[in-house]
């Protein structure tokens, strides 16, 4: 009885072994699968990816925030909306009901067959508010400036190309508050939101990020005056978040993700110091194209 006993104690021990050899090797082969270097390409170049999209979002000639602080501050002096029409086509016409103006801005640059192409179109609600809190027609009225403006973003739409990024606006909306432009320094806080999509094309892949970005504005700083300076000398950060679903394409090789980036952007001496991820890269703040 022992000696069976012995011998079906070695068949359940040689069949365990042998199972455990087994598991072993499906699992080694499931390990070396799951490495791909085409994920990791992906994974690799999304935060900089990230950083591309999110310098056009920012910047001024792609339409982003810096343009339409860009527009907030052009309204905070005197012929405000005909210092806006400088540089596109503005329609303002004010509701005294309400006591604020209805604006819709169109902007083209460059043309549609070069490498650098902008057009894009805003609709804006501006109130001015005086020192009592009570609303006046423009930022200069009955010998009184204006203590705070109210600048909602109501919609957007538009498209944008450089050599390395092609955009197009899906949706958009904001407030901000502007306070102190009776002084020479504006100061913005607010929310933006934005959703787009981008194709980047660098590293031998074309990448589309189909995205949402949601900013807080916080005591944004800049000067009311010339315009092409101003973008140099607004300062300040804005802090979100940053969603996209992105597809990632070079040659045969297709790939899908999708990414949640917490965000900050750092304005200052023309420059957007974006942080994705603890990676800083910076881009131009006029262009929206990241610096090398």
């Amino acid at each position: 009885m022992n000696t069976v006993s012995n011998k079906n104690s070695k068949s359940l021990h040689l069949f365990l072994s042998a199972a455990l050899l087994m598991l072993a090797f499906f699992s080694s082969c499931s390990k070396e699968d799951s490495t791909n270097p085409i994920d990791d390409a992906v994974e690799l170049t999304a935060s900089e990816d990230a950083a591309e999209s999110l310098a056009g979002a920012v910047s001024q000639d792609n339409g982003g925030v810096a343009d339409q602080m860009n527009d907030l501050m052009d309204v905070a002096q005197s012929g405000g909306f005909d210092v806006m029409s400088k540089t596109g086509n503005v329609d303002a016409e004010y509701d005294s009901i309400n006591g604020l103006w209805n604006v819709t801005v169109i902007r083209e640059r460059g043309l549609p067959t070069g490498t650098h192409y902008r057009y894009f179109e805003r609709n804006y609600q501006v109130q001015f508010l005086n020192a009592r809190g009570a609303a006046q027609k423009r930022w200069l009225w009955e010998g009184d400036t204006a203590r705070t403006i109210n600048f909602d973003i109501i919609s957007g739409e538009g498209i944008a190309k450089t050599p390395r990024v092609s955009h197009r606006l899906k949706a958009l909306n904001g407030s901000f508050v502007a306070t102190d432009v009776h002084e020479d320094i504006i100061t913005v806080n607010g929310t933006y939101h934005r959703e787009a999509e981008d194709t980047v094309m660098t590293r031998n892949a074309e990448r589309t990020l189909d995205h949402t970005l949601d900013l807080t504005l916080t005591d944004i700083k800049g000067p009311r005056g010339i315009r092409r300076d101003r973008s140099k000398v607004v300062s300040g950060t804005v802090t979100g978040t940053y969603h996209a679903f992105i597809t990632w394409i070079r040659g045969d090789a297709y790939r899908e993700a999708e990414i949640n980036k917490d965000i900050s952007v750092t304005f200052g001496n023309n420059e957007a110091r974006i942080n994705v991820d603890g990676n800083t890269y910076t881009s131009d703040v006029t262009t929206g194209e990241l610096r090398d």
